[in-house]
């Protein structure tokens, strides 16, 4: 293990109740003791939101001091920005990170295992990104615990400097050049399996302000890879508001938080030693995605929607 836990990081916004939710949950897990935790909170954008935010920054503050732990004040609104300079910062400070958002319930173990996680692959250049998480309860029995994804997972997630140095928010010259190249397009779609490219071509026309796309495509380049977990240690309890889009449905909920299980020990877990993604998997949890019309979702484009932007041909 670590000779010192890794430092996580919560992102706040304008949820004071839910925020303390996730900090409570975070503190009954095992290896919690002697964290750094810091607390990144986003500013308001305008002056109807203002309340909120400084009722969150207060809770944040009342939980954090008797605690030891920090509280980060962003100046100006930020958005999903201060997720990722959040991470920059503790990745450039101490070396990794781990990410949680203000609506996240912790498993007791779910510290645990991603401290053990970031231990054993802090070395290994194909390494991305470790979670102990999956989407959708759609993946076969007799997948193992844990198994590596092309892609990056977006809740209880951890990282290094090595990997996150390679993040970039401005993308065009990248994104463009996925675009463009059939094969690279086809390859960024899980080989024709998911539109991924439809949410590249929107955030290069600043429809789609995600730092998680942005993730994916520096993993890509590097040709990094992704652990997962088949039953999720997390759960996200809060898709009824903060900046979550659209309308929330149960559907959507289950979806996201896939097999969560709060009470699953996952120190028996084997970490695979091959850094390679299970083809079965990424056409499961594919056709899992399509049958749960992920895609309609407000946030994302629709199937039918133009691929590339004005302005770049594509080959």
């Amino acid at each position: 293990m670590s000779q010192s836990p890794p430092p996580i990081a919560v992102f706040a916004y304008n949820r004071p109740d839910s925020l303390l939710k996730t900090l409570d949950f975070l503190e009954r897990c095992a290896g919690f003791a002697g964290s750094r935790l810091h607390v990144f909170c986003d500013d308001a954008s305008d002056e109807e939101t203002r309340p909120a935010i400084e009722a969150t920054r207060r809770s944040a503050a009342n939980w954090c001091r008797p605690r030891g732990a920090h509280v980060v004040l962003r100046d100006g609104r930020r958005g999903f920005r201060n997720l990722s300079d959040g991470v920059g910062e503790l990745c450039a400070d101490f070396g990794c990170a781990i990410s949680l958002d203000d609506d996240h319930e912790s498993s007791p173990h779910l510290l645990t295992f991603l401290d053990r996680a970031l231990h054993v692959y802090r070395d290994n250049e194909k390494v991305y990104q470790v979670a102990g998480y999956f989407p959708g309860a759609i993946l076969p029995d007799d997948c193992p615990d844990a198994f590596f994804f092309p892609s990056p997972m977006s809740m209880a997630w951890g990282t290094w400097h090595r990997a996150w140095s390679r993040f970039k928010w401005d993308i065009a010259e990248d994104g463009r050049r996925v675009l463009m190249d059939a094969d690279l397009r086809r390859r960024f779609d899980l080989n024709d399996r998911y539109p991924t490219s439809q949410l590249l071509a929107r955030a290069l026309t600043g429809d789609f302000d995600s730092y998680f796309i942005r993730w994916y495509l520096a993993m890509f380049l590097g040709g990094g890879q992704g652990l997962c977990t088949k039953h999720s240690l997390v759960r996200n309890f809060g898709y009824t508001g903060g900046i979550h889009p659209g309308p929330a449905t149960r559907e959507r909920e289950v979806f996201f938080n896939g097999r969560w299980n709060g009470e699953v020990d996952p120190s028996t877990w084997v970490l695979p030693t091959e850094v390679a993604p299970d083809e079965d998997i990424m056409t499961r949890l594919c056709e899992a995605v399509r049958a749960a019309g992920i895609t309609r979702h407000v946030s994302l484009p629709r199937p039918d929607a133009g691929l590339v932007p004005s302005g770049i041909a594509a080959s």
